[in-house]
């Protein structure tokens, strides 16, 4: 609970395509990070949750960007699980674990919910259902 109410650590992560993405590529968007791994079945959960999410065409979830940072899994791994659920999140890789420290996200998953000024509003640990996740990225909107 550290966190709440502060600018969360930079992270320069790469992706599964190869690219990077920086925590200062969302200024000016309200953000919503899952830290996950394969094989955790209720982080497996979420991202089956947060791909619907993605799918609803509702205008909140064009507002508010949501990524998943994987911990300490090889690319393989993680390309092949959300090749094989046909998942749309975009994914980063921590493949050592040093965001999900400096994030203290000690159980899996944890979501974190930051506004447009990228300051810590929430964090929820466990499975967040659709309806959690609209209500909470709302909030974040408002």
């Amino acid at each position: 609970a550290g966190l709440l109410g502060t600018e969360l650590p930079y992270f320069d992560l790469p992706d599964l395509a190869g690219g990077r993405v920086r925590s200062t590529d969302f200024a000016d968007t309200p953000l919503v990070i899952v830290f996950w791994a394969t094989w955790n079945a209720p982080s497996a959960d979420e991202m089956h949750i947060l791909d619907e999410y993605l799918a609803d065409d509702s205008a909140q979830s064009r507002l508010v960007k949501i990524i998943a940072i994987n911990s300490q899994e090889e690319k393989s791994i993680v390309a092949s699980f959300m090749n094989r659920g046909g998942y749309k999140i975009e994914v980063l890789l921590d493949e050592s674990g040093a965001i999900t420290e400096s994030y203290q996200a000690r159980n899996l998953p944890t979501t974190y919910f930051l506004d447009e000024k990228g300051m810590l509003q929430e964090i929820f640990i466990g499975i967040l259902s659709e309806r959690q996740l609209v209500k909470k990225a709302e909030s974040l909107l408002e």
